[in-house]
C-alpha cells in the first residue's frame, strides 16, 4: 500500500559491457527505488562503452529525480525534457532518457499493482507478435542462409526479415565503390537471386522483409525496389538514409514495394515531418532509443493519423524488448516487433539473452510474446546472469 509520503530515494545504475549483437555493445540497466521499497526497472538503448548515458543518468538523479513522487511520471519526464534542450535530443540522449521512462513506468505499476500496460490506457491484444531479423545472406553462398531461416520457421515464426547492404570494406574487396552509395549491377543482382532464394523456400505464407540499413543513394534504392516488387515484400527497410525526408519519399512514390522507417529518428517531432511528407508506409521507432513508452505512444498515435502501421525496431535485451512489448500491446496499429534471432549456439553471448529476467516459461512462443499479468513490467531480474555480463562488478545495485 503506497504510504502518503512515498518519494523516490535512489537512482541506481549498471553497465553490461559483453557483446550480444553485432554493432551493439552492451547495455545500461537502471532502477529507480523509493523509501518505501517499491523499485522499477529501465534500460538504456545507448551503448554503455562510452559512458555518457550513465553520466547523464547520475546528473538527472542528482538534480531532479531525487526527492519526486514516483506517481507523477509526466512532471518527472517534462523536467528532464526541458533539462536536455540546450544539449540536443540526440540519440544518446533519448535513449537514456528511455531507460528512466521504462523504470518508472515499472515502478509507478507495481504500486499500483497493474501491469504498465494498465497505465498506457489497457491493451488491444494479449499476444505481441514478434519477426525474427536473420542478419544478411553469404555473398558467396546466400543458399546457406537457408540453415537459419528453416530453425526460425521451426521455432515457429512467421515473419523473417534480413539483411542485404554490402559493407564498403566488403565493397572494396569485391572491387566494388565503396563510398558512392551506389548499387553496381552485380550487387542488384547478388541482391535478387538471394531473395528469390528465400521466398522461393518459404513460399508465399511467410512475411519476409529486407533491410539495407540506409545504405544507398535514391537511384540505386528505386531500382532496388521496382524490381523487390516480384517478391511481395512486408516491407523494404531504410532503404536511402534516414535523415532527408524528401529523398525517402522520393522513393515511396516510385515503387509498390512498401517503404518502412525510423529507427533512427529520436522523437514525435522528427517523425512528424516523416509522416507528414508521407514518406513512407510503415515507421519502425525503436522504443528503447527514441525515449521510451509515452514519447513512443505519442509516436504510434501521430501515426495512425496516416492510417501507418508500427513495427517497432528493437535490438535490446530482454528488458527493453519486454517493456516495448507493454506500448505494441496498447496501440491499435502495431505490426510486429523485431526480435534477433536465430538459436545462437550456447557459448555465444546472445544464448543469454533471456537470462537476464525471470520469466515463467519460453519468453518467445510460435512467434509472440504473451503480455505478463503481474505487476509492473512483468519480471524480475536476474542478477547473476546480469552480473555475468559485467564481471567487474560484484553487487549489481549498490
Amino acid at each position: 500500500m503506497r504510504g502518503d509520503s512515498l518519494k523516490i530515494t535512489e537512482v541506481n545504475v549498471v553497465s553490461l559491457k559483453r557483446y550480444f549483437l553485432p554493432s551493439h555493445w552492451g547495455r545500461l540497466l537502471i532502477r529507480v527505488k523509493t523509501d518505501e521499497g517499491f523499485y522499477g526497472y529501465g534500460e538504456s538503448g545507448e551503448d554503455s562503452r562510452w559512458g555518457v548515458g550513465e553520466k547523464l543518468l547520475n546528473n538527472w538523479a542528482k538534480e531532479i529525480i531525487i526527492g519526486s513522487d514516483p506517481m507523477e511520471i509526466n512532471k518527472i519526464l517534462r523536467k528532464i525534457w526541458i533539462h536536455m534542450k540546450h544539449f540536443g535530443r540526440s540519440a544518446i540522449m533519448m535513449g537514456t532518457y528511455a531507460a528512466l521512462d521504462f523504470a518508472l513506468h515499472d515502478l509507478k505499476a507495481r504500486i499500483l499493482g497493474v501491469p504498465v500496460y494498465e497505465l498506457l490506457g489497457g491493451k488491444f491484444r494479449d499476444r505481441v507478435r514478434v519477426y525474427c531479423d536473420t542478419g544478411r545472406p553469404d555473398l558467396d553462398n546466400p543458399e546457406s542462409h537457408l540453415e537459419v531461416i528453416r530453425e526460425v520457421r521451426r521455432e515457429g515464426f512467421t515473419a523473417v526479415k534480413f539483411d542485404l547492404d554490402v559493407h564498403p570494406r566488403e565493397r572494396e574487396a569485391l572491387g566494388w565503390e565503396p563510398f558512392n552509395d551506389h548499387a553496381r549491377n552485380d550487387e542488384l543482382k547478388w541482391m535478387m537471386r538471394a531473395v528469390k532464394i528465400i521466398r522461393d523456400f518459404v513460399g508465399d505464407d511467410m512475411e519476409l522483409m529486407v533491410d539495407l540499413h540506409g545504405s544507398y543513394n535514391v537511384t540505386s534504392a528505386v531500382k532496388i525496389a521496382k524490381a523487390l516488387e516480384p517478391f511481395n515484400l512486408t516491407w523494404l527497410e531504410e532503404p536511402v538514409p534516414a535523415e532527408n525526408v524528401d529523398a525517402m519519399r522520393e522513393v515511396k512514390i516510385s515503387t509498390s514495394t512498401p517503404i518502412c522507417s525510423g529507427e533512427n529518428l529520436y522523437s514525435r517531432w522528427e517523425f512528424r515531418r516523416l509522416l507528414e511528407k508521407q514518406a513512407v508506409d510503415i515507421i519502425e521507432p525503436d522504443i528503447n532509443k527514441c525515449g521510451g513508452l509515452a514519447e513512443g505512444k505519442r509516436i504510434a498515435e501521430s501515426a495512425d493519423l496516416w492510417y501507418i502501421p508500427v513495427a517497432p525496431h528493437n535490438t535490446s535485451t530482454s528488458v527493453g524488448t519486454i517493456a516495448a512489448c507493454h506500448l505494441c500491446a496498447s496501440i491499435p496499429n502495431f505490426l510486429s516487433l523485431e526480435w534477433h534471432g536465430g538459436r545462437p549456439p550456447k557459448d555465444h553471448p546472445r544464448y543469454a539473452y533471456w537470462n537476464l529476467i525471470v520469466w515463467d516459461g519460453p519468453v518467445i512462443k510460435d512467434g509472440y510474446i504473451t503480455l505478463p499479468k503481474k505487476p509492473g513490467l512483468g519480471f524480475e531480474l536476474n542478477e547473476k546472469a546480469c552480473l555475468e555480463w559485467n564481471p567487474e562488478t560484484e553487487i549489481l545495485f549498490r
